[in-house]
């Protein structure tokens, strides 16, 4: 990043989006630095106060949807298993009676 950007160092700031979940919706903020790009360091975190909301939701409200989507295919996969398996059950049940 630093040799990309040209830049002399970089930050890196990592916030929640929903504080009631903290591990639902991450953001990783990679900010290139220059020597005297603010007047004092601080100001950054005041920045990323100020970062769009609605950009956030965005990203929160996508992530519920493929969390949720990754979910209900591990189910469909586990429901799929659970028939061969009750299949294979029956086989074995009515080869011994």
């Amino acid at each position: 990043m630093q040799l990309f950007h040209e830049c002399s160092s970089s930050n890196m700031v990592i916030q929640n989006s929903d504080k009631n979940n903290p591990l639902k919706c991450m953001i990783v903020h990679l900010i290139p630095r220059k020597p005297n790009d603010l007047k004092e360091n601080d100001e950054l975190y005041k920045m990323i106060d100020t970062y769009p909301k609605d950009i956030s939701v965005y990203y929160a409200e996508k992530m519920n949807y493929y969390v949720n989507a990754f979910a209900n295919k591990v189910l469909e996969g586990i429901h799929e298993q659970t028939k061969k398996y009750q299949g294979h059950l029956n086989i074995c049940y009515k080869e011994e009676q």
